[in-house]
């Protein structure tokens, strides 16, 4: 594995002068630091000398990733210089993860090896996963780890309801996307969401708030603001891979919504709700429109657990009937998991956590629903490597 610290391009006149080489190493070091800024600058002025677009910047973002990664390989083995992948929104379609990446077992504490490759993303933070987890019965714990992505899923039995996961972590912001059936807001259609995660090439995904079943909330999807209702509490996903929340009526109209989006650099947004947790407490929650929060239903959230850590949560029936939770029960519960930040996903029949295209969670009614949307993460890393 690489080490998971990202070297971007700004910096790496620094790293060659900083390092300790002999005269010619040194010299072809700076000669190649100076040509890779020349050809930077280049590009900059001929993009500078046409009207900005989007498409312009893509395209450097691509070439600087290129470049970037370039020099790492060339210097393999006199200087240490990691690469660095992410992802651009118009590319709907992530690369596909290696199968050679995924694994799985029935014993949780086989998997120490795996916490040790993991080290670099994961990076000093408490995962919620534990090595002596006692597994649902007939469970396995399903994982992926590449250089841009770790994610590990297991299940469990918790005050009679089973409680499915899937930990995250990523090493760039871009790995956590979101994607629209035929990727069109207002689409008419729907689909699976583990056929809509393998269309993407997710490695772990979740349904989102299936925001075409109603017209509630803020929809922002590749930044922009396609529906502004403020009667829903909205969660919006920033272009560091931070959820920020706004409470319903917070964002009053289009006009309000666009500039927090501005504001905010938001990407994207979930509008199902409400608001879990924030600062690490389960969240005062009053009288809600949206997912009958007074009733036991299959509940389903996203939440943060550190930097560019995520904890996709379903709680859902298990093959014979047992009790589910209301929502302040799942708040609570989203709490003790350790969330900094937790937001409910549409629940029901609708929630669903896909894991290498398959399903992880048992289905209420034993089968999925077709939905509008999914939220999911990918692996950064090119397709063949």
């Amino acid at each position: 594995m690489q080490d998971g610290n990202v070297a971007q391009p700004a910096n790496l006149g620094r790293k060659i002068l900083n390092g300790t080489f002999g005269a010619v190493g040194a010299t072809v070091l700076l000669l190649l630091a100076f040509i890779l800024a020349g050809v930077m600058l280049f590009a900059s002025g001929s993009a500078a000398g046409t009207a900005s677009s989007t498409g312009d910047q893509l395209l450097m973002d691509s070439y600087d990733m290129y470049m970037t990664n370039e020099i790492s390989d060339a210097l393999d083995g006199v200087l240490q210089i990691d690469k660095v992948y992410w992802l651009n929104d118009s590319n709907v379609i992530a690369p596909k993860p290696n199968p050679e990446c995924y694994g799985r077992t029935s014993d949780p504490s086989s998997l120490q090896w795996l916490l040790d490759e993991a080290a670099p993303l994961i990076d000093g933070q408490e995962l919620l996963f534990s090595l002596d987890v006692e597994l649902y019965p007939d469970t396995e714990v399903i994982y992926y780890l590449d250089e841009t992505i770790f994610c590990i899923s297991w299940r469990i039995l918790m005050d009679q309801d089973m409680y499915t996961f899937s930990e995250v972590f990523i090493a760039h912001p871009s790995q956590f996307r979101r994607y629209l059936a035929d990727d069109t807001y207002g689409s008419s259609k729907r689909y699976y969401g583990s056929d809509m995660a393998k269309a993407v090439n997710a490695v772990s995904a979740s349904n989102g708030d299936f925001y075409q079943f109603r017209n509630d909330g803020i929809v922002v999807y590749k930044g922009e603001v396609h529906r502004a209702n403020a009667n829903a509490d909205i969660c919006f996903v920033d272009d560091q891979g931070d959820l920020i929340f706004a409470r319903r009526g917070q964002l009053k109209d289009q006009k309000a919504a666009e500039a927090f989006v501005e504001e905010h650099n938001v990407r994207f947004s979930i509008a199902f709700g409400p608001i879990l947790v924030e600062n690490h407490k389960a969240a005062d929650i009053g009288a809600y429109p949206l997912g009958n929060i007074d009733g036991y239903y299959p509940r389903a959230a996203i939440g943060t657990l550190g930097k560019l850590h995520y904890l996709q949560v379903v709680a859902g029936y298990t093959p014979d009937p047992r009790p589910t939770p209301n929502i302040w029960q799942f708040a609570k519960k989203m709490e003790s998991f350790g969330c900094e930040k937790a937001y409910a996903l549409d629940g029901g029949q609708t929630g669903l956590i896909v894991v290498g295209g398959e399903v992880q969670n048992y289905l209420s009614y034993g089968s999925e629903r077709v939905v509008s949307d999914i939220i999911y993460f990918a692996t950064a890393v090119p397709d063949g490597g």
